[in-house]
């Protein structure tokens, strides 16, 4: 055993602390009495540590001399009636699910679930979107009345969201949440709602927040706000992937966003700061489609991503990405959703299909439907792309091509040589039926990558 452990850790275990593991322990009860720690989950567990400890810093560092903290629940959901932003709503509804999720889970022993609850929490949704959103409101001059009420409901959220989110923590990790919990502001005060015993300033006597409490933001203007948010993330995410697969994780480009319908379209046109804030762009503009007759022309050196049926992001790239070898992962895609929709057809047009049960019916029908809107959007980004090719460029892009078509032939030749090993020893005994049939499908797909490949090289030579 200890030679083991000094070969599975020549440089000893990393120290983590008693709520990493206390957090670690609690999040493998789901599997039964016997765990098979992971050391390196306990470790991102402390690294969780410090992400709470950070966004409590960032509060402290933002909230001024003066801040006074909400008397009441109530207080706050006045403010986010008379000025917020969509971020401040649908937190506060994120903090409520959350609130809801450990009520249950703890009633129900299930400690793992109440991990991964206030995990999320923290660590997706308050620092990895909210905090986010909320720096550039705190860069707003505050001497206009505007932006001075924004901050001050913002600084409440912010301040509700640490307050009751270190109360969540507390049960899994003692230590972290109380210390920061004498680190907010205004300690001496004591809410409306709470008993007697929060006077005494320790989190361990605080009472536990409950779902009647939190309620309040599940209106429907916090779940309006969690439909537009969800819109948003969704560009967020794409554009981020975008940007980290291109890797332009420095620069700060335009966004165009082409929106297919109006609920997508007020989603984006009535938070644009929020999108470009988490998509990390320079400037964002929302192009309403939903009647299917835009004007809109994507500038030249455009790079075209279709999120969905009813978005297309358009980011200017000219001069800073391989244009050719973004045309052919678009030609892949198509290839892949064309496949795709000529199976549904067929699926749709066989005589088996009647006997489908209805929803069954209905959900393929959409599929198609959805998969065709989405075949078209390709169909003219590629076109785009093309439209901007140089003659540089278009060399290059056949090159690219050239090399991706091989690489496919490559692929193919593996897949021969490792089912030609499934085949007997003995000349006299015949492969089984089914690694004939793969063997024929593998060969038939490597003839037709050669055939696309001769066609390249043909083009490639009369360049």
């Amino acid at each position: 055993a200890i030679e083991g452990q000094k070969r599975d850790f020549p440089d000893g275990i990393e120290e983590c602390g008693a709520d990493a593991l206390r957090l670690g322990l609690l999040a493998y009860t789901s599997q039964g009495r016997d765990i098979n720690l992971d050391i390196n989950r306990v470790v991102a567990y402390r690294h969780f540590c410090n992400k709470i400890w950070q966004a409590t810093r960032f509060g402290l560092l933002n909230f001024p001399a003066d801040f006074s903290r909400p008397s009441s629940l109530e207080e706050v959901h006045t403010l986010l009636k008379r000025r917020s932003t969509v971020a401040d709503r649908w937190m506060l509804l994120k903090l409520h699910e959350a609130v809801s999720t450990c009520d249950r889970a703890f009633r129900a022993y299930e400690f793992a679930e109440v991990s991964t609850a206030v995990y999320n929490f923290w660590y997706y949704q308050l620092c990895g979107v909210y905090l986010e959103c909320l720096k550039p409101v705190m860069r707003e001059d505050s001497s206009k009345e505007e932006n001075a009420q924004q901050k001050a409901t913002s600084l409440a959220v912010l301040f509700i969201c640490l307050d009751y989110g270190l109360k969540l923590l507390h049960p899994l990790m003692p230590f972290i949440t109380e210390e920061l919990y004498h680190r907010l502001p205004d300690r001496s005060k004591v809410y409306a709602s709470a008993d007697k015993r929060e006077a005494t300033g320790s989190i361990s006597v605080a009472r536990y927040p409950v779902p009647s409490s939190t309620s309040r933001f599940a209106d429907e203007i916090g779940q309006y706000a969690n439909s537009q948010m969800t819109i948003i993330d969704e560009i967020a995410h794409s554009t981020r992937s975008i940007r980290a697969a291109l890797h332009l994780t420095r620069e700060r480009q335009d966004m165009f966003i082409v929106c297919g319908t109006k609920e997508i379209y007020d989603a984006v046109s009535q938070n644009i700061r929020e999108l470009a804030t988490l998509s990390s762009a320079n400037k964002v503009e929302g192009i309403d489609d939903s009647t299917g007759q835009s004007t809109f022309k994507a500038p030249v050196g455009c790079l075209s991503k279709v999120i969905n049926a009813h978005i297309q992001l358009f980011i200017p790239l000219e001069g800073l990405v391989d244009i050719g070898a973004e045309l052919v992962k678009l030609e892949k895609q198509h290839a892949r959703v064309t496949d795709s929709v000529t199976k549904t057809k067929a699926q749709i047009d066989s005589p088996a299909f009647q006997k489908f049960n209805a929803q069954l019916q209905e959900q393929n029908l959409k599929k198609l439907e959805s998969e065709t809107v989405e075949l078209t959007k390709l169909e003219e980004s590629m076109k785009d792309f093309r439209d901007i090719l140089t003659p540089e460029m278009t060399v290059k892009y056949f090159k690219t091509k050239a090399k991706d078509i091989q690489d496919s032939i490559d692929r193919c030749d593996k897949s021969i040589g490792k089912i030609k090993l499934t085949f007997p020893t003995d000349p006299t005994k015949a492969p089984n039926k089914k690694s004939l049939k793969m063997l024929e499908d593998e060969e038939t797909e490597k003839k037709k990558f050669e055939t696309d490949l001769a066609e390249v090289e043909k083009k490639l030579a009369s360049l």
